[in-house]
C-alpha cells in the first residue's frame, strides 16, 4: 500500500463514516480481492446491501459460530471475529 493510500484512509477514518467501524478478516464477497485494501470501497459495498457475503473459514453464509454472515453481523461481539488488517492499520494510523 502506498503512503498516499495510507494517508487517504487515515483521513477517512478520522473524519467521516466512509470506512467500516468493524470489519471481520473472514468476511468475503465476490469482489473481495479488489476491495480488501480499500476500506472506503468496502464500506460503500457494505452500505449498498446488494452483495452476497460468506465466511472464508466456512465457505458458507453461516460463520464458525453458526451465526449469519454480513458486515453488520460480523463484529467483535462474536467469538469468531478477527479484525481485518486494513482496519487495524487505519486505527493505528490515527491513534
Amino acid at each position: 500500500m502506498t503512503d498516499k493510500n495510507e494517508e487517504q484512509m487515515s483521513q477517512s477514518l478520522a473524519g467521516d463514516i466512509s470506512v467500516p467501524s468493524h470489519w471481520c478478516k473472514k468476511l468475503r464477497w465476490k469482489t473481495y480481492p479488489l476491495d480488501k485494501d480499500d476500506a472506503s470501497a468496502a464500506q460503500k459495498l457494505f452500505l449498498r446491501g446488494t452483495q452476497t457475503f460468506f465466511c472464508f473459514r466456512t465457505a458458507n453464509a453461516a460463520g464458525e459460530d453458526d451465526g449469519p454472515v454480513a458486515p453488520e453481523r460480523c463484529h467483535s461481539g462474536r467469538e469468531c471475529y478477527v479484525e481485518h488488517p486494513t482496519l487495524v492499520m487505519l486505527k493505528r494510523a490515527v491513534a
